[in-house]
């Protein structure tokens, strides 16, 4: 409440009513009328005390008996849509503004109010409109320019957002959200630099800006920077435990930084767990009982549930595409998809289609969604985020189906005591490592990952590779900047230093940004590879992505964070991965698809081992074309592209997994 009150001043109580004139002929009629007025004015003034107070229920009651007594209160609507707010009850709140605006048809409070409240249930359209207006009739009302920003990021007016937030700064340049959120959009663009620029002048004004601290950590996530990452998540959760989204970016930094060990990564996803739990506490979810869809053998007709952020052309959506596509309807597997993002593409449109039911549920809180779920009556509800952004881990919490699993989003533990089991194949999870996860492990039978093939006009052949026209072997990466540690650069040089007159190509997202591009260019330089060895590639769209695999002969992984989309897209455009095989999922994940790929020979032990194997294979060109040209027909046959073999073995493992879940039916 406390930064509304800076900005947005709450409308005043109406004086006493002028007398009204003895000489008018409806004396009785306006005294009536001036009695309701003073009473409302009374109810008001009683409402604001109770509101300065922060007893919004109190306030509210108040408001009402403003209304009852003077209908044509505007200010009085205005105020119990505020309160209404305050307590969290958004939808109740949207009447009472609703007629405000109509009493009160330029008043900035009833448009800014409005706006955040649609805003917040991703009505955008009407949102932005009423955010505008209130602009309008009140220039100066910085809060509106930060919501507005964020309303046009969220619909991907990134530019245009900017510009409002950056309209606002001149109006109050002490005003930290206004930074915050610019940095967030830069972060979003992959203009590291300038985020980090904003962050600090977000944390100049206010050094507890605890959310400030957590996506900072992103920003430094990015430039390969795990230390200060990790630093600055923690100073976001020793400014606010509660920090939910902190813990998950600390998560994702330790997973991703080869120092950190599977047992210290498991304190802080475990911590996490316990998180949640002492904030649910009492709230969690109480699942109903009834009757279910009985089978002739026995079983049970299962509702299997798929919650993520990622159902748009987003690497998890190219994995599930195929995988939904082969899912068989006859096994008596209903499904729903829970999708957390709002924002829908071609894919969107694609995966609504392959479910039997879809829900939005990226306007609804925790609470809200798991109701749904257990309303939904899912028997298995299926992770696929993990703590990735946009995950909603919160929901998995309050355990609203009876047995949950984490699959394909992510590739370490949750660390949430509610979360059953852990969808892996043996080599990405070998037996040994099963200790590292707070889920039970169930094994798929070849792969836990299985790509959809990318289709369509536009799709580029494979070609030969370009040493034989270069007389260079290029080695290259398409991964982002993130998974470039010291390590990674320190044995890419030794295997540069290996084949002489090779190149490196690296291309990513990050590369656009002039800070990311010269703080890699430094850190390879550091350990050896010299600027005029590499090239430096910023992202482009899907197809001339695609196309670019052409100037690679030899895909070089990282580690311990290894490729998985960017390995399969390679594999598709002929283009073979080297890859080292660590000890954790994550670090196992390229061996995987590779050995299921048929490509074993490829799958590295060590670091000489990595070094010996990039000699081998750049060294016979004539085997790299050949196997090349033949590579996208091997793998389509293969587990890792055959979604219907791996639909078909996703499905038997959800019924063997709830058959050894199951509990009585009361």
């Amino acid at each position: 409440m406390k930064w509304l009150e800076r900005f947005l001043k709450l409308a005043a109580v109406p004086g006493k009513p002028e007398a009204v004139s003895k000489s008018s002929v409806h004396v009785a009629s306006a005294r009536v009328l001036q009695e309701r007025a003073l009473e409302a004015a009374a109810h008001m003034q009683r409402g604001n005390e109770w509101l300065g107070k922060s007893q919004f229920n109190e306030a509210a009651k108040e408001y009402r008996l403003a209304i009852s007594a003077d209908p044509e209160n505007g200010n009085a609507h205005v105020n119990l849509g505020f309160v209404l707010i305050q307590g969290r009850q958004l939808q109740a709140a949207l009447e009472p503004l609703r007629q405000g605006l109509k009493l009160l048809p330029a008043s900035h409070d009833a448009h800014y109010l409005l706006g955040t409240v649609l805003l917040a249930q991703h009505a955008y359209p009407v949102a932005i409109d009423h955010l505008e207006q209130a602009l309008v009739f009140k220039p100066d009302l910085t809060v509106a320019y930060r919501d507005l920003g964020k309303a046009l990021h969220d619909i991907g007016q990134h530019e245009r957002a900017k510009s409002v937030l950056n309209t606002g700064l001149t109006i109050d340049p002490q005003f930290a959200d206004l930074y915050y959120f610019r940095g967030n959009i830069e972060l979003h663009l992959m203009e590291i630099d300038k985020a980090l620029t904003s962050y600090k002048r977000a944390l100049a004004i206010d050094p507890g800006y605890a959310a400030v601290h957590s996506n900072k950590a992103q920003a430094l996530l990015n430039l390969c920077e795990y230390a200060e990452a990790a630093a600055a998540a923690r100073k976001a959760l020793a400014l606010d435990p509660s920090m939910l989204v902190a813990r998950s970016n600390l998560l994702m930094t330790l997973s991703s930084d080869g120092q950190c060990s599977p047992a210290e990564y498991l304190i802080e996803a475990r911590q996490y767990s316990d998180q949640l739990a002492a904030r649910i506490g009492s709230h969690a979810i109480t699942r109903s009982t009834g009757p279910r869809i009985s089978l002739p053998d026995g079983s049970r007709l299962l509702r299997i549930g798929f919650v993520s952020g990622d159902l748009h052309n987003h690497p998890v959506g190219f994995f599930l595409d195929n995988v939904m596509a082969y899912w068989n309807s006859t096994l008596a597997m209903e499904t729903i998809a829970y999708s957390n993002h709002p924002g829908q593409d071609e894919l969107t449109a694609r995966l609504k289609a392959r479910f039997g039911e879809w829900r939005d549920v990226s306007a609804m809180d925790d609470m809200a969604a798991a109701e749904q779920i257990e309303f939904d009556r899912v028997d298995v509800l299926i992770d696929l985020s993990g703590h990735t952004p946009e995950n909603r881990l919160p929901v998995f919490a309050r355990r609203p189906a009876p047995v949950q699993v984490s699959w394909l989003g992510y590739w370490a533990s949750t660390g949430l005591s509610t979360m059953d089991w852990l969808l892996a194949d043996p080599v990405s999870i070998p037996p040994d490592q099963r200790a590292n996860f707070t889920e039970s492990i169930w094994y798929l039978p070849e792969t836990r990952l299985c790509f959809t093939p990318p289709s369509g006009l536009g799709v580029p052949a494979v070609s030969n590779p370009p040493a034989l026209q270069t007389g260079q072997v290029t080695f290259g990466s398409f991964q982002r900047v993130t998974k470039l540690n010291d390590d990674v650069l320190a044995l890419w040089a030794r295997v540069l230093q290996a084949v002489p007159g090779s190149r490196l190509r690296l291309q990513s997202k990050q590369m656009q940004d002039e800070t990311a591009r010269a703080r890699l260019l430094q850190r390879l330089e550091a350990v050896g590879i010299e600027p005029q060895r590499v090239q430096l590639v910023e992202a482009s769209e899907r197809l001339a992505y695609l196309a670019a695999h052409a100037a690679v002969d030899i895909i070089l992984d990282t580690f311990p964070h290894t490729g998985a989309t960017t390995t399969c897209e390679a594999l598709w455009m002929g283009v073979p991965t080297l890859t080292l095989a660590g000890t954790t999922m994550l670090a196992r994940q390229g061996a995987s698809l590779l050995g299921c790929a048929g490509l074993a020979g490829w799958v590295a032990t060590n670091e000489d081992d990595y070094i010996a194997l990039a000699v081998q294979h750049a060294s016979d060109l004539d085997a790299l074309r050949s196997l090349r040209l033949g590579l996208r027909e091997q793998v389509e046959a293969s587990p890792v592209f055959n979604a219907e073999r791996f639909a078909a073995n996703l499905q038997t493992a959800i019924r063997n997994l709830w058959r050894k879940s199951e509990r009585p039916s009361p």
